[in-house]
C-alpha cells in the first residue's frame, strides 16, 4: 500500500443557516489551488463514536480520492475539532475501454468485528469486474494504546471477488451496517452487493467449488461475520457468510423469478419492526424502490418470506378441488415507487414510541416513505403498511430516538440542493401523511451548490446538551460565476463555500439564531519551516510550530529514504514554536556525507517534509 499523505486541507469558517434552531459549522473546505483534493466530495459520514477510548468523539468521512479513503476528525475542546487521521488510499481504480465505473468508497462504519475490544474503521472500496484485486473490504483497527492509532495501512483487507465459495465478479457496495443483528454477541456486516443481474455475467466466475449449489444473481444482500483475530497472523480473520438473499432469485436456483421483488442491492436498515424482540433487516433494491425484509430468528439463523406461486383449494370432502394462483404472492416485498427508483441510505426510528420501529427511506423520485407494521408479521408488507409522507425529499436518511430530546428524523437534501430536512411527528399516526410536519434548513443564500447524499444524526461531539447532525457534501464546484447585470458571466472566483463536511447543532426551541464558530485544527496548522542556514556546515536550525499539545517526531533521511538521524522521537510537546539543531551527525555519531537530505516532522499519521543540503 502507498504511504498516506494528508488528503485534505481544512480551514475554519463561520456558516449561517436561515432558520433559528440549528447552528452549522464548516469542517472542511478547499482554498484556491487545492480544488482537486476531494475530486467528488464526501459520499457519506459517520459519527457518535469514541473508537480510541480517549473521551473525544470522532467524525468519519469518506473520500473518493485515490480509489477511496477515510478521514477522521476528533473533538478537542469547546467548539474545536482536529483532523486526526486519514486512511491510506485504496488504489481500487479499475477502468476499461468500454465501461468506466468509479464507485470507490461510498460508506463508512465503525465496530468491533472480531470482539477483541479494539475498535475498527470499516469500509468497502469496489469496482466492477473481478480483475480489480484491490476491490473489497478494508478494516483499520485501533492499536489499543495510541491516541488515534489506527495505523497507516489496513489491519485486514478481504477481496470480495473471492471471499466466499461462489466468487463474485461485479462488486459495488453503496451502503452497509455493522450490527449484532442475530443477538449472538458478535457483530455482523450487513451489506448490499450491487453485482451482475444474472450468473452468466461474462466477467464472473460463478462456480461453487464446494457445495454443488447453483450459481445465482450477484445482486444480493449479504450478512457476514468475522472469525479469528483481525491483525493477528497466528489466528488470522476469516470472513464467514451467514446468510444471503438475492431479490432477483429468491430460492437461489439460478433462475431469475424476482421472488423478492428484483433489483440491484443498495441500502439496508435494521430494527425491530414488529416488536417481537427479533431484529429485521429492511433491504432496498434498485427496482421501483423495492423493499423486502430478512428476520434474524436465532444465532446465525435468518429467514425471508417466499410465498408459493399457487395455493390448493380443497373441496368439502377434503380432497383438492382446484389450484389457483396465490393471492398473497408478492406480499413479501413492496415496490414503493411507481417508476424505477433507488435510495442511498434508509434509516430506522420509533417515532411514535409504541415499541415498534419504523423504516424511513427516500428515493431519487423525491418521495419520502415510511414503512410500519400493522399485522405483527414483519416479513409481509400488507396494504396500508407503507405510505408516502412527502413528495419533494430525496437522498439519505438518518434518525435518532433520544439525541434530540425526542425521536427525530432527518433527510440529507432535496432535489440536488444543499439542504437538511427534518420531519416531526405532530400527529399520532406515523402512517398518516397529515401527521408529519416538514422543515427545510437551507443555506442562507443561493450560492451554496452541491448536495448532501448521506448524513448521521445523533452525535454530540462537543459534549454539551445538544444533539448534532453531520452532513457530507458532494459535487460542490470549485468556483462560482459572478453574473453581470445583463445576465452574462462577468467573472469567476474560487468558491468561498466549498464545504464537504458540516455539523448542524440542534438548540431546541429558539427565536434567535445563535451561530458559534467552530475552530478547526488541521495538518496545515502544523508548521515546519525551512532550515537555516541552508546549505549548512556544521549545524543548522529547524523551527516548527504546534497549534495544540501534540506527540511529534523529527527525523533526518537521505535520498534513499533511509533514516540517518532522529532529532525528536515521539515526544509530547505543548502548543508553541520550537527550534532544534542538527549537527550533521548520523545515529552512530559520524558526520554524514555532503549532499541532499530531508527532514520530516510526524504528528499522528501525518507527515511534513522539507529538503536541505549539507555541504563540507
Amino acid at each position: 500500500m502507498r504511504k498516506i499523505v494528508s488528503g485534505i486541507v481544512l480551514i475554519a469558517s463561520i456558516v449561517l443557516f436561515a432558520q433559528d434552531s440549528f447552528n452549522l459549522h464548516s469542517i472542511s473546505s478547499h482554498p484556491s489551488g487545492l480544488e482537486n483534493t476531494f475530486p467528488s466530495g464526501v459520499r457519506s459520514v459517520w459519527g457518535g463514536t469514541d473508537l480510541d477510548q480517549d473521551g473525544r468523539e470522532e467524525i468519519w468521512a469518506t473520500d473518493y480520492n485515490g480509489g477511496g479513503q477515510i478521514h477522521a476528525f476528533e473533538w478537542y475542546y469547546g467548539d474545536t475539532l482536529v483532523h486526526v487521521w486519514s486512511s491510506d488510499t485504496t488504489g481500487a481504480n479499475y477502468r476499461d475501454a468500454t465501461r468506466i465505473y468509479n464507485s470507490t468508497t461510498r460508506h463508512v462504519q465503525t465496530g468491533d468485528l472480531d470482539g477483541d475490544g479494539l475498535g475498527e474503521v470499516i469500509f468497502f472500496s469496489g469496482k466492477y469486474l473481478n480483475v480489480d484485486s484491490l476491490a473489497g473490504l478494508y478494516v483499520y483497527e485501533w492499536d489499543g494504546v495510541t491516541d488515534n492509532g489506527y495505523g497507516l495501512e489496513p489491519a485486514w483487507f478481504r477481496p470480495l471477488h473471492k471471499a466466499y465459495n461462489q466468487p463474485l465478479g461485479p462488486m459495488v457496495v453503496e451502503h452497509f451496517l455493522v450490527n449484532d443483528v442475530d443477538g449472538d454477541g458478535h457483530q455482523e456486516i450487513i451489506y448490499g452487493n450491487n453485482g451482475s443481474t444474472n450468473p452468466s455475467y461474462p466477467d464472473s466466475a460463478m462456480v461453487d467449488t464446494t457445495g454443488g449449489k447453483h450459481a445465482f444473481s450477484e445482486d444480493r444482500f449479504v450478512i457476514a461475520s468475522v472469525s479469528g483475530d483481525i491483525g493477528n497472523a497466528i489466528t488470522p480473520p476469516v470472513l464467514v457468510e451467514e446468510y444471503v438473499a438475492a431479490p432477483r432469485d429468491a430460492d437461489k436456483d439460478g433462475v431469475r423469478e424476482n421472488g423478492l421483488g428484483g433489483g440491484s442491492a443498495l441500502g439496508v436498515a435494521i430494527g425491530d419492526t414488529d416488536g417481537d424482540g427479533k431484529k429485521e433487516i429492511a433491504c432496498f433494491a434498485w427496482n421501483n424502490l423495492n423493499v423486502f425484509f430478512i428476520e434474524a430468528t436465532g444465532e446465525n439463523e435468518y429467514t425471508v418470506n417466499i410465498p408459493p406461486d399457487s395455493v390448493k383449494i380443497k373441496a368439502v370432502d377434503g380432497v383438492t378441488d382446484s389450484t389457483i394462483a396465490n393471492p398473497d404472492k408478492g406480499s413479501n416485498y413492496k415496490h414503493l415507487s411507481p417508476t424505477d427508483d433507488w435510495t442511498l441510505a434508509p434509516t430506522v426510528a420509533d417515532m411514535d414510541g409504541d415499541g415498534k420501529d419504523e423504516i424511513y427511506v427516500a428515493g431519487f423520485d423525491n418521495i419520502a416513505f415510511v414503512i410500519g407494521d400493522l399485522d405483527g408479521d414483519a416479513l409481509t408488507i400488507s396494504e396500508g403498511e407503507t405510505v408516502a409522507i412527502d413528495s419533494s425529499t430525496t437522498f439519505g436518511a438518518s434518525a435518532s430516538n433520544n439525541a434530540f430530546g425526542e425521536p427525530a428524523l432527518f433527510f440529507g437534501g432535496s432535489g440536488g440542493k444543499a439542504d437538511l430536512i427534518k420531519f416531526d411527528l405532530t400527529g399520532s399516526n406515523v402512517l398518516d401523511p397529515s401527521s408529519w410536519t416538514k422543515t427545510v434548513y437551507g443555506t442562507s443564500d443561493s450560492t451554496v451548490l452541491g448536495f448532501v447524499p448521506k448524513i448521521f444524526a445523533g452525535s454530540n461531539i462537543d459534549n454539551d446538551k445538544f444533539g448534532e447532525v453531520i452532513l457530507g457534501y458532494q459535487s460542490v464546484p470549485d468556483s462560482v460565476e459572478i453574473k453581470a447585470a445583463d445576465g452574462t458571466t462577468d467573472s469567476t472566483i474560487a468558491n468561498p463555500k466549498k464545504w464537504f463536511v458540516r455539523v448542524a447543532e440542534w438548540t431546541g426551541a429558539s427565536s434567535e439564531l445563535a451561530v458559534k464558530d467552530l475552530v478547526l485544527i488541521t495538518p496545515e496548522d502544523y508548521k515546519l519551516s525551512q532550515n537555516y542556514p541552508n546549505p549548512f556546515n556544521p549545524t543548522t536550525t529547524i523551527e516548527y510550530s504546534l497549534p495544540i499539545a501534540s506527540k511529534i517526531s523529527i527525523s533526518i533521511f537521505n535520498v534513499m529514504g533511509q533514516e540517518v538521524a532522529s532529532i525528536i522521537q515521539n515526544q509530547d510537546k505543548p502548543a508553541g514554536t520550537y527550534q532544534v539543531t542538527w549537527n550533521g551527525m548520523d545515529k552512530s555519531g559520524n558526520q554524514v556525507a555532503s549532499g541532499t537530505y530531508f527532514y520530516s516532522m510526524r504528528f499522528g499519521n501525518f507527515t511534513k517534509t522539507k529538503q536541505m543540503t549539507f555541504m563540507k
